[in-house]
């Protein structure tokens, strides 16, 4: 259900309003990061960086904590801690996900890296080379190379019951999994109480999940969305668009030059985008956050004073 809560964002109000990028200020160093959880060899240790302007290869975010990837590699959290949401591994990657109870990144080499809560079904993660990786409430999947598709975590309504076949793209949701085979078709499992597995037919390039609906973008640019519609998350705005992206109760997508157009509930802030070009998109639950196509971050919708993390 609907909840206030807040979202800690580590920018000011009038940055968020001007869409000017989060970091101008050097980042702070945390020693000796906690691994929890590791589908390739366990590292630790800390990462000096320094500087005013680091530029962003990946960023997502859940409900308190954002984490985001430098272009050189290293990854940065910040937020609410409740269960080791901040504890990232050191080394370098390529993707994050950010979850409510796990987060997970794909380091260079290929392999998945977790952090977050300690619980044994979530301890779970898979060995192997992996191009992508979803984690949303208390469950993840990832994709291995050749299309196969992974999932641990809780099971209480089949969101880990994979269809057999091969896959493209996956997205978790609170209870539901959806991803697109290699043909571009959508398949969804799990919870179906808010109708997440009433999904669209045709083909897709692009599918992403918020807490309890789910948005898929077809070949020719036009955005299906389905399930739960209490704050106007299922309710498309026209156009074509490049990349769709779900917060909890809220939706983003880029056009074809990197505009940014969001709907569903706002209450914060979080569906008022700055103006400016963009290429990648993380989507919280009262806060969005998006890179520049300048390789800058930027974050709006409720924010608290925090720190980095690396």
């Amino acid at each position: 259900m609907d909840s206030d809560g807040p979202g800690l964002l580590p920018v000011s109000e009038d940055r968020i309003l001007e869409g000017r990028p989060v970091p101008d200020h050097t980042i702070a160093v945390i020693g000796g990061a906690l691994l929890l959880l590791a589908g390739c060899a366990a590292t630790q240790g800390s990462l000096e960086v320094s500087g005013t302007e680091p530029t962003w290869l990946d960023v997502d975010a859940a409900y308190e904590n954002t984490a985001a990837i430098t272009t050189g590699g290293e990854l940065a959290a910040w937020g609410e801690e409740r269960w080791g949401e901040l504890d990232v591994p050191a080394g370098t990657f390529v993707s994050v996900d950010v979850g409510t109870l796990i987060s997970c990144a794909i380091r260079t080499e290929g392999c998945i890296e977790c952090w977050g809560i300690q619980r044994e079904d979530l301890e779970d993660v898979p060995h192997g080379e992996f191009t992508a990786v979803s984690s949303h409430g208390a469950h993840a999947c990832a994709l291995d190379a050749d299309g196969g598709l992974h999932c641990w975590g809780l099971a209480d309504d089949g969101q880990l019951d994979v269809p057999d076949g091969q896959y493209m793209d996956v997205a978790t949701g609170y209870g539901a999994t959806c991803a697109l085979t290699v043909h571009g078709e959508l398949r969804c499992w799990g919870s179906d109480e808010y109708g997440q597995q009433s999904y669209p037919e045709g083909t897709f390039i692009d599918v992403s999940m918020g807490m309890s609906h789910g948005c898929a973008l077809r070949d020719d640019g036009t955005v299906d969305c389905w399930g739960r519609d209490g704050s106007g998350q299922t309710a498309i705005p026209g156009g074509t668009y490049a990349s769709i992206a779900c917060g909890d109760f809220h939706n983003c997508a880029l056009d074809d030059e990197g505009h940014v157009r969001c709907w569903g509930r706002d209450h914060m802030g979080e569906g008022t985008p700055p103006a400016g070009t963009f290429r990648a998109l993380g989507m919280g639950d009262y806060h969005t956050c998006g890179i520049t196509t300048d390789d800058l971050l930027v974050c709006w919708g409720e924010q608290a004073p925090s720190e980095y993390r690396i």
